[in-house]
């Protein structure tokens, strides 16, 4: 698992313009997109469910790549649960409301990434407004 990062990912802006200006994407990254690119195409009805695996491999690898992408998912319900215990009641709720709030976002912009690729997978289907 990659170290916990403990800066912002508002860093993936600044990754982003790196990449942009030269800095080469590791093979196993290209080729676990490639793995999901081809699931996307394999699937004209797929929904964002059937590529977890495919998908999982691959952001395992985009988290392994640069420390600035490290998040600890297995460790941060222990991580909640210590803040969560440390707070009044009134805050207890306010936290559960903000990662809830977090966790949807998260969700909304994985099937968003999952539309816009499907999308280009299957650029057919969007001309007929299927």
């Amino acid at each position: 698992m990659a170290p916990v990062n403990r800066q912002s990912c508002g860093l993936i802006s600044r990754a982003v313009l790196a990449h942009k200006r030269g800095m080469s994407t590791p093979p196993e990254i290209l080729r676990l997109a490639a793995a999901c690119a081809a699931r996307l195409r394999e699937v004209a009805a797929a929904d964002a469910s059937s590529l977890e695996a495919e998908f999982r491999a691959l952001l395992s690898a985009v988290q392994a790549m640069d420390p600035k992408f490290g998040f600890d998912r297995d460790g941060r319900p222990g991580a909640l649960k210590a803040v969560r215990a440390a707070l009044p009641t009134s805050e207890r709720e306010l936290l559960d409301a903000i990662v809830e709030d977090h966790a949807c976002e998260i969700a909304a912009v994985h099937e968003a990434m999952f539309q816009v690729a499907r999308a280009a997978a299957h650029p057919r289907e969007n001309e007929n407004g299927a």
